[in-house]
C-alpha cells in the first residue's frame, strides 16, 4: 500500500518532502483507524493484549 501510495504521488511529479509527508500522515492516521475499528468491534487496539490475556487469565482478571 505504501510503495504504491509513493509510487503514485512521484508519478504525479510530487517532491520527496511532500511524498514523504504524506506516508507519515497514512502510517500515523492509518494505524489510528484501525485501532478505532478493531475498539468499535468489541476488540482491544492491540492484538498483543488479546494474546496475553487468552494465554494467561489472570490477566484479564486484574484489568476489568
Amino acid at each position: 500500500m505504501f510503495v504504491l501510495t509513493l509510487s503514485g504521488l512521484k508519478m504525479m511529479g510530487l517532491s520527496n518532502t511532500i511524498a514523504f509527508s504524506v506516508l507519515a500522515a497514512e502510517i500515523v492516521f492509518g494505524t489510528l483507524a484501525w485501532a478505532w475499528i478493531r475498539h468499535s468491534l468489541g476488540f482491544s487496539f492491540f492484538t498483543f493484549l488479546d494474546k496475553r490475556a487468552t494465554r494467561n487469565p489472570a490477566v484479564s482478571e486484574t484489568k476489568e
